[in-house]
């Protein structure tokens, strides 16, 4: 290439006559190059000081681009394929970028009139370099997408039924597949249909060849697209699920994948740079497809797939040999960890390890919760995609000034092979995990994974931490961290904003400290939170609950189901044993368990509640060894509740106070609902989209009821359709089964949607469902979710007879079932409504019955449910005296205004209003509301079944998630525990 002649052609400078033969001479050279070129493997800098040559090529290409002599032609031909299988070995590219490759293609590409050769060489060499990061950002900076979108619109018609045509598209889709960001790939996953086709049907083709080459493509060139496109969900299921293909032999994508990594598993083995590429590739893929629950049942019954995968997670891969790997990869014993990990696979990444408990003490002196521990020292755990390394130290520098916290980052903690192992350790201890999110977090499978262990299994508290201010979160990532507050830098200054985080963090913690819980890790002993000492003061100011010291930080199991002055925790065995009599558990039972203390039967109570089923067969199986009788599931049932949970979950409005804004709130509903785990929860108030929102960050167990029948909520999902007052059943779908359900509008026409008569405010329903315990079929209950009226107090009382006759019909219609009624009935106990629902004992008060039945039921006498964002104070005598007042003018039918009035002419029509309803003043009521000290507007009553075969026990029943601050709704919810009985067996 440094001949004299050779140097004049490129140069131009030869004389027409030596011309042809020189470049005759060069073209034999090219070739020669070329075919030497496809059998060597290159390192990084085997073109090293050669890049002045390969640039007077690309200059003498450019020169004579339009020149018409033949000779010429053929020259510039084979120079542009020379180049493009030198930028064939990726590792290569860096060194193509400094010969100027890039300025060059894109013009010639930015060209028109060139001939289709030239064309189809110009595609191919611009793809090459798109296979390099340098090379992706050396295009993405020169706005190579724009150019290459032209040229489509340009040259590439469609129409064209052309083979080279045909290629040329699938090398320009894969070039801006690799070019683009995630995100634009996504929105143009549905145009892409025809490209995946077209890349399965390559990588299916290839597959089938001995050499795996088909055509100019090497099977891992389809398989690095993939590993780019395959951060899209709906492109992972399109080619799993829709692609069409030809002749693959096996019918299933994922079996295809999964054949095609066995094959190319001696590639550890091998120095064959390409074999080691593809199973890096194909690691990933598969990596990728383990995200999805639809294919992970596939995956872990292919014995031979989980073998190899296994053994590729403990291969030291001291084979491999230098090769380019592009950053969007792992390698292949990462991936496998992580495959095993999405599996639930035994394997060295995921070992079952044993938490400790730590001890909590609560202060809420003054309304301001904080927390001392063991170790006062906040836990954190920094999750970062290493691009952003450089902004992870700098962050982390500055948190570590303060010396509050013990910081948890890879590049400081990591010290052995299995650096999976070490980071879900980290995650599991850590109180808080910061995502630092970018667009390569989001693109990250490693993230990914460690954002779904953090928010999907484990539930731990996270702070999302946007590192640029232009990142939006979206798809996977964004779907995840919608809820808790978040904190993104660019905005202020950098020590600003990290104060910013530092408060976050703080009061994050003090909000949930009251509700530290059990962490859902695997572990052998749950975690048990120790409640305050009873002789504890700091309370003092806090409502005083009259049974039992029952707490509200509690996060107990099983209520205390016998009077018992002391803390369950302090129980000793004599307290254990007389709790076994009360409940008339079988004393064989209670020889068995032999519980020394108040903690363990916390902690099995615990255990219970994950999957109490298959503990009822090991149970029995042991009885029946040890007495040699049978013990019947009903008998061990008795150490089981069924939980309920009514709750008015507040609209999702605009709000005066940002903090009580659906957006801030969603966390604190779902630690709640996670808390109590009700199987079956009624929540008042929420819209359509709101509702689905709330739903995506509760476990996955729940299933929702509402509008359209048969739970599926069409109506809700347009939130065009936002009726006023949804009312939702939310149910357990692993404990109970939905038999039937109906929705029906509480006015004189039942069953005309958006109806309302007596000057009701809002349209109001009642939404019904009759449920079918999945391990008992034989118990089944009828449960009823309402919202009456909150200003018309005529509206109130024709919708609670409207549910009364309707629970009368359902009951009739199945006498069997047992009825529990749920809602926010904007009224107080004994007031009309109320009255209704209650005459005759047609319904039960679970309070009622509750305080009457104190030796086996156990409840708190907070006074009110519905606080107006004023918290745990609305307790107070003031606030009761208060409530009285306004609870009597409400039930006279006088309406009162939402807030405190400001104008002169609001109070002037506050006494008019009274003055027209002076007459109907029931003044004795507010003797009675007074006595009774318990304004509720949220109830839970019940009714057992006709034929007397169902009988529900109330067992416990409370006003929780009690808050001064930081309200998860303007009402607290009810929690009500109770025993399930079929007294035909009993």
């Amino acid at each position: 290439m440094s001949l004299p002649a050779i140097t004049t052609l490129l140069k131009n400078q030869s004389n027409d006559q030596i011309m042809p033969h020189t470049a005759n001479i060069l073209r034999i050279f090219l070739l020669q190059m070329q075919n030497i070129a496809e059998e060597i493997s290159f390192k990084k800098d085997d073109l090293l000081n050669q890049e002045s040559t390969i640039q007077l090529l690309l200059e003498y290409v450019d020169i004579n681009l339009f020149e018409t002599d033949n000779d010429i032609q053929l020259t510039i031909v084979e120079i542009l394929e020379f180049i493009w299988t030198l930028v064939d070995n990726t590792i290569l590219v860096p060194q193509l970028l400094n010969a100027n490759c890039v300025s060059f293609t894109l013009k010639w590409i930015n060209t028109s009139e060139l001939s289709l050769v030239i064309q189809r060489a110009t595609i191919r060499l611009l793809y090459n370099i798109a296979r390099h990061e340098k090379g992706c950002d050396a295009l993405n900076g020169a706005d190579a997408i724009r150019l290459l979108k032209e040229f489509k619109q340009r040259t590439l018609d469609p129409t064209i039924n052309d083979a080279a045509y045909e290629d040329m598209r699938l090398l320009f889709s894969m070039t801006l597949a690799l070019l683009m960001e995630p995100k634009e790939n996504e929105s143009n996953a549905k145009s892409l249909r025809k490209v995946l086709d077209q890349l399965m049907q390559l990588t299916v083709n290839a597959a089938r060849k001995k050499n795996h080459k088909y055509g100019d493509f090497y099977i891992s060139e389809p398989l690095v697209v993939f590993t780019k496109l395959f951060v899209h969900d709906d492109i992972v299921h399109y080619c799993i699920k829709e692609s069409q293909v030809k002749n693959m032999k096996i019918s299933s994508k994922v079996a295809f994948f999964c054949d095609l990594m066995m094959q190319f598993r001696g590639a550890l083995v091998n120095d064959d740079e390409l074999d080691q590429l593809t199973l890096t590739a194909l690691m990933n893929i598969i990596w990728s497809i383990s995200f999805h629950h639809d294919y992970v049942d596939e995956l872990k019954s292919n014995a031979k797939f989980l073998i190899t995968i296994k053994s590729l997670a403990n291969d030291d891969g001291e084979a491999w040999i230098e090769q380019y790997v592009p950053k969007h990869m792992s390698s292949v014993k990462k991936a496998a960890a992580r495959i095993l990990w999405n599996l639930d696979e035994s394997s060295p990444a995921r070992p079952v390890r044993v938490v400790e408990p730590v001890p909590t003490v609560i202060d809420q002196t003054n309304f301001s919760p904080t927390v001392v521990t063991t170790n006062k020292r906040m836990r954190i755990m920094v999750s970062y995609s290493h691009v952003d390394a450089d902004f992870c130290h700098q962050l982390v520098d500055a948190l570590e000034k303060e010396n509050r916290f013990d910081i948890w980052v890879d590049f400081d903690f990591c010290h052995t092979e299995d650096l999976w192992e070490e980071i879900g350790q980290a995650i599991e201890k850590s109180d808080v995990i910061l995502l630092l999110m970018t667009k390569d977090y989001q693109d990250s499978k490693s993230c990914r994974q460690e954002v779904m262990y953090t928010k999907d299994s484990l539930k731990k508290r996270f702070i999302p931490v946007y590192v640029k201010r232009d990142f939006v979160a979206s798809g996977w990532l964004g779907v995840r961290i919608v809820g808790p507050q978040y904190i993104r830098f660019g905005k202020k200054s950098f020590e600003a904003t990290v104060n910013d985080l530092m408060k976050l963090i703080f009061e994050d913690k003090s909000e949930k400290s009251s509700k530290h819980k059990d962490s859902k890790v695997s572990v052998t002993v749950p975690y048990v939170e120790i409640k305050p000492d009873e002789n504890d003061k700091s309370n003092e100011e806090l409502p005083r609950y009259d049974h039992e010291n029952f707490n509200q930080s509690s996060n107990e199991i099983m209520p205390v189901l016998v009077s018992n002055p002391k803390l369950i925790e302090k129980w000793n065995s004599n307290d254990i044993a007389n709790w076994f009599d009360a409940n008339k558990v079988r004393c064989e039972l209670k020889e068995m368990y032999d519980f020394q203390c108040g903690t363990e039967l916390l902690l099995y109570g615990q255990c219970l509640r994950s999957d109490w089923q298959s503990e009822c067969l090991d149970v029995q199986e042991q009885f029946s060894k040890r007495y040699n009788t049978v013990l019947y599931r009903n008998e061990f049932v008795r150490l089981n509740l069924l939980s309920v949970m009514t709750f008015n979950i507040r609209l999702d409005g605009v709000e005066r106070d940002p903090n009580n804004h659906f957006t801030k709130r969603i966390y604190r509903l779902t630690e709640t609902i996670e808390k109590w785990q009700p199987s079956i929860l009624c929540v008042q108030e929420p819209f359509g989209g709101q509702l689905l929102h709330w739903q995506s960050h509760l476990p996955n167990y729940y299933r929702h009821i509402g509008y359209q029948p048969g739970g599926v909520d069409r109506d809700l999902k347009d939130p065009s359709s936002h009726r006023d007052f949804q009312v939702a059943i939310l149910y357990n779908n692993q404990i109970l089964k939905l038999i039937e359900q109906d929705y029906i509008w509480l006015s004189k026409t039942p069953r005309i949607v958006g109806s309302k008569d007596w000057n009701s405010a809002g349209e109001r329903t009642l939404n019904i469902a009759r449920f079918q315990l999945k391990n008992e079929k034989s118990i089944s209950i009828l449960v009823f979710n309402t919202h009456l009226d909150v200003k018309s107090e005529q509206a109130r009382q024709e919708q609670a007879k409207i549910v009364r006759s309707t629970i009368k019909k359902w009951q009739k219609k199945y006498p069997t079932a047992a009825v529990l009624l749920f809602g926010d009935f904007n009224a107080a106990p004994k007031q009309a409504a109320y009255n209704i629902l209650t005459s005759s004992d047609f319904l039960h008060d679970t309070w009622v019955v509750c305080k009457s039945q104190t030796s086996i039921c156990i409840s708190n006498s907070f006074s009110s449910t519905f606080h107006g964002w004023l918290g745990s104070i609305i307790n107070t005598y003031g606030f009761q005296f208060l409530q009285t007042i306004l609870f009597t003018f409400h039930g006279s039918g006088i309406s009162l205004p939402h807030e405190i009035p400001k104008h002169l002419s609001s109070y002037i029509n506050i006494l008019k209003e009274l003055w027209k309803f002076r007459q109907t003043l029931n003044i004795s009521e507010l003797n009675s509301l007074w006595s009774l000290h318990r304004f509720h507007v949220d109830w839970i009553l019940y009714r057992n079944s006709i034929d007397g075969s169902e009988h529900l026990q109330p067992r416990f029943i409370a006003v929780v998630d009690i808050r001064s601050r930081n309200y998860s709704s303007d009402h607290f919810p009810v929690v009500a525990l109770f025993q399930l009985k079929n007294n035909k067996e009993n």
